[in-house]
């Protein structure tokens, strides 16, 4: 038996505990769960006189439940002096599968044994979750050698995995809400009960049910909006704005009816986000700030509370209140950005560390990068739904949108040179995907846009930013570009804000977007150039109707440096001025600027 050894674990699955989701809540207990189940791994393995390397400790305290540490699903170590790496792995799937069962226990106790098929639940709980292992003998002086024969063995053993037919009969049983994989094991959905966002109808597995009803008793856990107070925020920062100098939205908002009045019963009451303007009601839901959710709401509320004449005179009254309330101001627009991203080539910088400290040291800054990116978000008003060594999801209201992706970019560089200090391998970069989606986009393919938008960005040439606009009308739109400035040209966030705010002061018409898709389907879509001095030659029948078009604007020669400047294809600058208007919108509403070109664009 060699004297060391490297361990390697991974658990999952990933994607059925992350991304099987109807809402932000359902994502990140998912996220939390699969984190919290490697952490017991990863604890098990240091109590037993292992070295971490993956995660690294600053302290043992990290390893506790519900620390605010995040373990990614793999977990590195290695072991003591002639330890037994069998008999080290056995017990660490020993605490996967505890920290497990100890979740969907706590969730079943919540919900109620009358709600659930306990006989199918335990078979669910009992058939899910994967642990994969290998183990390879540690070499001091050829640390790289035996940490790629690890992970040799752990593919190997992946591939290995066995696949066996489910222990229950899902005859005549209906599938999961969330995923359609499982058979739902509710059998008395809790009628009108919004506590745990249970929809009337909704079918949930084994999972779904840890999701809804698993333990939420960490002091610092986040609370998680729906997608429709996140849309609502730019039009909530109006207002707190608005009231400074205008009485008038003070008054209108007096006028509201109380939360119980409109909510007699706590259980038909929807969780409501703690807003940062204390002038809005307390306890009341800022995504009725939506006319379809306060619709959609009014009608719910008409059907649990139909002979309760009372409680329908209050919503006519809030009803009457909001509309005042728009009248004056304007609508909200109903979407949202879903952010995802992570660090581009991280396997070849890993495997460029040459010593255990090394490692050490980059997975010490991966963790830190992990817990500081939330606060990093939250100073732009985002949220992270999962952060895990290099890994994020987070989402954002569209107004701070981009100032959050640049955050998390440069909170990865600031963490990854301070991870490479020392060693001669290169500070791996960051890609990041963001989607804008419409509030009411089911959660899954939103998710799936933004991932998309990640994969388009390492694609393109990886240390990218890329974003799909995806709207209820007409076809997705996706742009891509730099992080940094290059040759006088700004990078894409900064390009998005100049545009945004040329759209603001008028400079910019909405029009001129389409207008170029135009001349871009009669003359070509690729633009060409050349300098004599300061001035940009258009090489192409296309580039220069581009600036014929621009210069006929009320355009100044620096606006249409910036549009032009750079430019090499007429399609990409049109869908970069179509989001920008978007984004322009939102910026306009956060300030009260009511009367903004082309309305609340709520469709």
């Amino acid at each position: 038996m060699a004297e060391q050894y490297l361990v390697n674990i991974t658990v999952g699955p990933v994607q059925e505990f992350i991304a099987s989701a109807r809402k932000l809540r359902d994502l990140w207990y998912g996220s939390y769960l699969l984190s919290e189940l490697s952490k017991a791994v990863a604890r098990t393995l240091h109590q037993n006189g292992c070295t971490l390397i993956f995660p690294a400790l600053n302290q043992p305290e990290d390893l506790a439940a519900d620390s605010a540490m995040n373990v990614a699903n793999k977990i590195l170590a290695c072991t003591a002096s002639r330890a037994d790496p069998k008999e080290l792995v056995e017990r660490s799937r020993d605490a996967f599968v505890q920290q497990w069962k100890e979740f969907c226990n706590n969730a079943m106790t919540t919900a109620g044994q009358k709600m659930v098929d306990t006989v199918l639940f335990q078979k669910q709980v009992e058939d899910f979750g994967e642990f994969f292992a290998a183990w390879a003998p540690y070499s001091a002086s050829d640390y790289t050698g035996s940490l790629d024969r690890c992970e040799q063995l752990l593919a190997g053993r992946k591939s290995l995995r066995e696949f066996q037919a489910p222990s229950w009969s899902g005859d005549g049983k209906p599938k999961s809400s969330l995923d359609g994989i499982r058979e739902s094991v509710v059998i008395l959905a809790p009628a009108g009960n919004r506590a745990f966002q249970i929809k009337g109808g909704e079918k949930l597995d084994a999972l779904g049910i840890v999701k809804r009803f698993g333990p939420w008793n960490h002091p610092d856990r986040p609370h998680f909006d729906n997608l429709a107070e996140v849309a609502a925020e730019p039009y909530l920062s109006g207002l707190a704005a608005a009231s400074q100098s205008d009485p008038d939205i003070l008054r209108i908002l007096s006028e509201l009816p109380p939360i119980n009045a409109i909510y007699p019963s706590p259980v038909t009451r929807p969780p409501a986000t703690p807003t940062l303007w204390d002038k809005w009601p307390q306890g009341l839901s800022t995504d009725l700030l939506h006319p379809a959710v306060l619709e959609a709401e009014r009608k719910l509320s008409g059907q649990h509370h139909a002979q309760d004449h009372e409680v329908l005179v209050c919503w006519e009254q809030l009803s009457k209140t909001l509309n005042g309330l728009w009248k004056k101001t304007t609508m909200p627009q109903p979407y949202i950005c879903l952010l995802v991203g992570d660090g581009d080539t991280m396997g070849k910088t890993l495997n460029q560390l040459s010593r255990v400290d090394l490692h050490q040291q980059f997975s010490q800054k991966l963790d830190e990068f992990a817990r500081d990116v939330h606060q990093a978000l939250s100073a732009h008003g985002g949220k992270i739904v999962y952060s895990g060594g290099d890994d994020v999801m987070a989402y954002a209201p569209l107004h701070t949108a981009l100032a959050c992706c640049e955050a998390v970019r440069d909170l990865f560089q600031e963490k990854m040179v301070e991870a490479c200090n020392g060693t001669q391998v290169e500070p791996p970069t960051f890609s990041l995907g963001m989607a804008i989606v419409h509030m009411h986009m089911p959660m899954h393919r939103a998710l799936d846009l933004a991932r998309k938008a990640e994969r388009q960005a390492k694609e393109m040439g990886r240390n990218r930013l890329t974003i799909i606009q995806s709207k209820r009308s007409g076809s997705d739109i996706l742009i891509h570009g730099n992080w940094r400035s290059q040759h006088g040209r700004p990078s894409l966030p900064k390009r998005l804000l100049a545009f945004a705010e040329a759209y603001n002061r008028g400079v910019l018409s909405s029009r001129l977007a389409y207008q170029l898709r135009e001349i871009g389907k009669e003359c070509g879509e690729q633009l060409a150039w050349s300098r004599r001095g300061a001035l940009l030659i258009p090489q192409n029948p296309a580039t220069a109707e581009a600036v014929r078009l621009v210069c006929r604007k009320k355009i100044t020669r620096a606006d249409a440096e910036l549009l032009l400047n750079g430019q090499e294809s007429i399609r990409q600058l049109a869908d970069e001025l179509v989001i920008a208007h978007q984004l322009s919108r939102a910026l306009a509403i956060s300030r009260a600027e009511w009367n903004i070109e082309g309305g609340s664009e709520y469709e």
